[in-house]
């Protein structure tokens, strides 16, 4: 239970540091990456929580999917959105058809698999954005989505019995939490250079 909890406190800290750097206009999100984000932020919230029927692991992604839907209706309200480029289109384009892959099999754990790989694409404009120029992002809020998503994944394979006695796949689950600490730890020490 702490382990949940802590996650989901860490992940909504740094969507309110976040929010807060993009108001000051000290982050400037990639709206390609976070379009894709808070539409799999909602639709991750659901398909974790069914598919790992265990609420408190869940709470860091329902936590994330407000915390996300606030930050991309704030950035686009206001016009703080990089601008969109052939790469953000193109990713734009490929999430759209993950997500019809996923609709025709309408399986959570399939759904966990397809968020997962979908996760990874979007990420690659904002990656690309903060290679390029190392201060669209600060490196705060990364870090703590970091440790957020690490702590879930350790959460997660703790209570992998507990999962198996649901007849849940536990490693399955694992697919979301390893792919948010990866991206978000690349995205926190590009933006530390």
């Amino acid at each position: 239970m702490f382990l949940s909890i802590s996650a989901a406190i860490l992940h909504g800290l740094a969507y309110a540091i976040y929010l807060h750097q993009v108001y000051g206009g000290t982050s400037v999100p990639n709206p390609a990456s976070w379009t894709v984000w808070v539409l799999l932020s909602i639709l991750n919230a659901l398909t974790f929580w069914r598919g790992s029927k265990d609420a408190l692991v869940t709470a860091q992604f329902f936590t994330g999917s407000v915390g996300c839907f606030a930050v991309w209706t704030y950035a686009l309200s206001t016009g703080r959105f990089s601008s969109l480029d052939f790469m953000g289109w193109s990713v734009l384009v490929l999430c759209t058809l993950a997500g019809l892959v996923w609709w025709a099999k309408r399986n959570a754990l399939y759904a966990n698999l397809v968020i997962g790989a979908t996760i990874l694409f979007s990420s690659l404009p904002t990656i690309a954005g903060v290679l390029r120029n190392g201060h669209v992002e600060q490196a705060l809020p990364w870090y703590l989505w970091t440790i957020a998503f690490l702590i879930t994944s350790i959460n997660v394979f703790q209570r992998r019995y507990e999962s198996e006695k649901k007849g849940v796949c536990w490693q399955l689950l694992l697919v979301t939490p390893i792919t948010g600490t990866v991206i978000h730890g690349i995205v926190a020490l590009s933006a530390a250079r």
